[in-house]
């Protein structure tokens, strides 16, 4: 479920904040490397408890990254 609502998000927003609780079973880096992989985005950041994911759009990408 929330692999699906990860990747829903992404498809919509291209940069998306998630948000592990306390009580997260699995360590931060490992999270943000499993949901990356599952959703088939970047890790842009991890930042305390908080993940940053990035995956531009197909068609129209709302954020444009310098070369």
């Amino acid at each position: 479920g929330v692999f699906a609502a990860v990747d829903a998000a992404l498809a919509q927003h291209e940069l998306v904040k998630v948000r592990l609780g306390t009580e997260a079973p699995e360590e931060r880096d490992d999270a943000a490397e499993q949901l990356a992989a599952a959703t088939k985005s970047a890790v842009a950041q991890v930042l305390g408890r908080t993940i940053l994911l990035y995956r531009k759009h197909p068609k129209k990408p709302k954020i444009v990254l310098p070369a």
